[in-house]
C-alpha cells in the first residue's frame, strides 16, 4: 500500500554511479581542520556504507544497472581550494554575499581543471562556503531574490543548502551548495547531547562538522535520486528523499565512524530510514531542517 508521502518517479535520469568533487571557496585546509570538518572522509565513508543501498529502490531508469553492489559506486574524487572575492552584504544583511552566478562560475572553473572531470552526469561539484557568507537564488543570474541562506536576516532565510544542475555550452554540471551549517535552523536536532565530531561540547558547543555532514548527505542523496529535478520526488509538495526526513537526526555509525546524520525516505518502508544507529541516546529536538 502506498503512502501519500512516497516519492514518485517522473521520468528523469538518476545516477547509478558518480564521483563527488569538493570545492572549497576561501575555506582552506587549516580552517577546516580547526573546525574538525573533513567532508572528503565523510563522502568516502558514506559511499562504502550499507546506508547508501537505500538508493536501490530509486534506480529505475534506463542505463542504470541495479544488479551489482551500490557500495563503492559513489566515490570521492579530486577536490579544489579556490580563491574568490565575496560581495558586500545585501540590504538588511551583515554577512558577505556569494550568489548563484558566482557558484556557477566557480563550478565551471573548477570542473575544467585536471582531474576534476569536466562536468556531466558522472560528476557532482559540492561548493562549500565558509562561516559568515550568505547566498541566494538569483533571477536573473546576478540579481539576488529573497530566497536565501541568510542566518543573519531571518526575513530572507529560506534554505540551508541546495542542489541543482545547469548547462553551459553542450555540457551539464551537477552541483550542491553547502554553506556553513552550525547556525540556528541548520544545525542538527540533537544539540542537547555530546556530539561525535564537535570542536567543543555544551554549554559552549561548537560543531560545524556534524551538521555539515548531515546536510551534505541530504544533498548527495537528492542529487543521486533527482539530479535534474525531474526524477524522484513527492507529487504533493515536490519534496525529495532528504526533504521528507530533514528533522529526523540520529547518532549513526557510517563505515565504522560516528556521525550525526539525518534519515532518508524509503518508499519500500513508507517512512524515514536511518543509517546504522549507535548506542547514544536518540532524543532529537525540533528544528528548521535543510
Amino acid at each position: 500500500m502506498n503512502s501519500p508521502f512516497d516519492l514518485g518517479y517522473h521520468g528523469g535520469n538518476v545516477l547509478g554511479s558518480v564521483v563527488s568533487h569538493n570545492i572549497f571557496v576561501n575555506y582552506d585546509a587549516t580552517t577546516r581542520a580547526a573546525l574538525n570538518f573533513d567532508p572528503g572522509k565523510f563522502l568516502s565513508d558514506l559511499g562504502n556504507d550499507r546506508f547508501i543501498t537505500l538508493l536501490y529502490q530509486y534506480l529505475a531508469t534506463p542505463g542504470v544497472v541495479i544488479s551489482t553492489p551500490l557500495t563503492g559506486r559513489y566515490t570521492k574524487g579530486t577536490g579544489a581550494d579556490v580563491t574568490a572575492t565575496f560581495h558586500p552584504p545585501l540590504a538588511g544583511d551583515s554577512n558577505k554575499y556569494f550568489g548563484q552566478l558566482d557558484i556557477f562560475l566557480t563550478v565551471l572553473n573548477a570542473a575544467s581543471q585536471p582531474g576534476l572531470g569536466g562536468g556531466g552526469d558522472g560528476h557532482i561539484y559540492h561548493v562549500f562556503l565558509p562561516k559568515g557568507v550568505d547566498t541566494c537564488f538569483e533571477n536573473p543570474l546576478g540579481t539576488a531574490t529573497t530566497t536565501c541562506y541568510s542566518p543573519d536576516n531571518f526575513s530572507t532565510y529560506v534554505f540551508c543548502a541546495y542542489h541543482g544542475a545547469f548547462r553551459a555550452g553542450a555540457q551539464t554540471y551537477l552541483y550542491s551548495v553547502e554553506p556553513y551549517q552550525d547556525v540556528p535552523g541548520c544545525r542538527n536536532n540533537v544539540h542537547n547531547q555530546p556530539l561525535p565530531n564537535a570542536v567543543s561540547q555544551a554549554p559552549n558547543l561548537v560543531d560545524p562538522a556534524d551538521p555539515g555532514y548531515s546536510t551534505l548527505s541530504h544533498e548527495l542523496f537528492e542529487t543521486l535520486s533527482d539530479p535534474h529535478l525531474n526524477a524522484w520526488y513527492q507529487g504533493l509538495q515536490g519534496n525529495e528523499i532528504g526533504d521528507l526526513c530533514a528533522d529526523f537526526d540520529n547518532f549513526t555509525t557510517i563505515n565504522g565512524h560516528r556521525y550525526v546524520t539525518q534519515s532518508e525516505y524509503s518508499d519500500v518502508n513508507h517512512l524515514c530510514v536511518s543509517g546504522r544507529l549507535t548506542s547514544d541516546p536518540q532524543t532529537p529536538q525540533g528544528g528548521f531542517g535543510s
